[in-house]
């Protein structure tokens, strides 16, 4: 006869509950939209200086710089971010950027950001999390 302990289970998945909320509230905490803008800035300067091509796009030399406000906007601290929904959004404040986003692709992201990524939401569930995670 097979005996099983559900006890085990009930804690694992509290503790993926606990995991799963941590996730969904850190999105507004100061210190990860702090590190995620920094990366996020990061990942912008890197789609400007390859004219796209880190994310797959080329705009062959089409950049429309002209006063450099809009791509300081992206890849300094101006830029905007907001959560809804658990969802982080990262916008420039320039007016007429979304113009340009439908010229250029801005929306993609390296494999170094994504690797970027990972590594903070992994640091975050190694030192908060309930649950022993690992990232490859």
């Amino acid at each position: 006869m097979l005996e099983i302990d559900l006890s085990q289970f009930e804690r694992v998945v509290e503790d993926l509950k606990h995991d799963v909320n941590l996730i969904q509230d850190f999105t507004n905490d100061q210190y990860f939209r702090s590190q995620i803008t920094e990366i996020i800035n990061k990942n912008f300067q890197d789609i400007w200086n390859t004219q796209g091509s880190s994310i797959g796009e080329n705009w062959k030399g089409r950049t429309l710089v002209k006063t450099g406000n809009l791509r300081n906007s992206l890849t300094t601290s101006r830029i905007s971010v907001r959560v809804t929904n658990n969802v982080v959004y990262f916008n420039s404040p320039v007016p007429y950027a979304s113009f340009v986003n439908e010229m250029y692709r801005f929306y993609g992201v390296s494999a170094e950001t994504t690797e970027e990524i990972a590594e903070l939401w992994g640091d975050v569930l190694r030192t908060q999390g309930r649950l022993n995670w690992t990232t490859t």
